[in-house]
């Protein structure tokens, strides 16, 4: 529902593969101004739920982007948490949002869409609107990551290993017996021998979290600003963070 040239989102996509393209200019003008960040949920999921209902060909993979439940938080629907708020006006439009899938996953039940689909939910990030975390501590980026649908044999299953969005790629190629080695970020959440982590950044800094704790090193004056305590944390905080340094330097390159 947004603007697909958004850090240069529009290329990264075509890059990948994804053979069609849907964004703000493909609604009309009333739509495209009923949120700061271009189009409402409920529009676009209503648009996603039509483009899918019919199609024939399997497999088919889509993705979706919401933005309503981002700030400045702003839902066209009556208030459901009071307050005027930050807090309380996130909250209202998480559930604005999440109403929004609510109504989508229905129409997928309702229409068998849902039996032979699988449906990944997950984030980019969270949020230090709630509990006011400072930016470098998890709680600014503990998100969950769903997967649901009728194609799933386990449910109503909590897995409490720690990753992040980098480990979707190998848990599903996992499952659909696929080749996953040249995603080297990736983990298998699945596996029996997994070990739980996630690396995480924001601006100048990059974390690292296991059960051991939480490291963060500030890449600006190199220190650490938590966990130098966390020798095995750290440890592996800067190997992650050489590897990622050399992966850029290496796409720079060209080679």
């Amino acid at each position: 529902g947004g603007d697909i040239n958004f850090t240069n989102m529009k290329s990264y996509l075509l890059s990948k593969g994804y053979q069609h393209l849907t964004a703000d200019k493909d609604f009309s003008l009333a739509e495209q101004t009923s949120n700061a960040w271009g189009v409402n949920d409920d529009i676009t999921f209503e648009y996603l739920y039509n483009q899918l209902k019919d199609r024939k060909e399997a497999p088919w993979h889509t993705a979706f982007l919401t933005l309503s439940s981002h700030e400045p938080f702003e839902v066209p629907m009556e208030k459901h948490i009071q307050g005027e708020s930050t807090e309380k006006k996130f909250l209202n439009a998480i559930y604005y949002s999440d109403r929004c899938i609510g109504h989508f996953i229905r129409k997928c039940k309702e229409s068998g869409l849902w039996d032979n689909t699988l449906f990944i939910f997950v984030a980019d990030h969270s949020t230090i609107k709630i509990g006011n975390p400072r930016a470098y501590e998890p709680e600014a980026f503990h998100i969950p990551m769903i997967f649901a649908g009728g194609v799933l044999n386990v449910q109503d299953s909590i897995v409490r290993t720690i990753g992040s969005q980098t480990d979707m790629v190998a848990t599903l190629f996992s499952q659909l017996n696929l080749d996953h080695s040249a995603y080297k970020f990736s983990k298998n959440l699945l596996a029996e021998d997994i070990v739980p982590f996630a690396y995480y950044a924001y601006s100048g800094a990059g974390g690292f979290i296991s059960r051991e704790g939480v490291s963060v090193y500030n890449l600006q004056n190199n220190h650490f600003i938590q966990g130098d305590s966390l020798r095995w944390n750290d440890e592996h905080l800067k190997a992650y963070l050489q590897v990622v340094d050399e992966d850029i330097n290496r796409n720079r390159s060209g080679y």
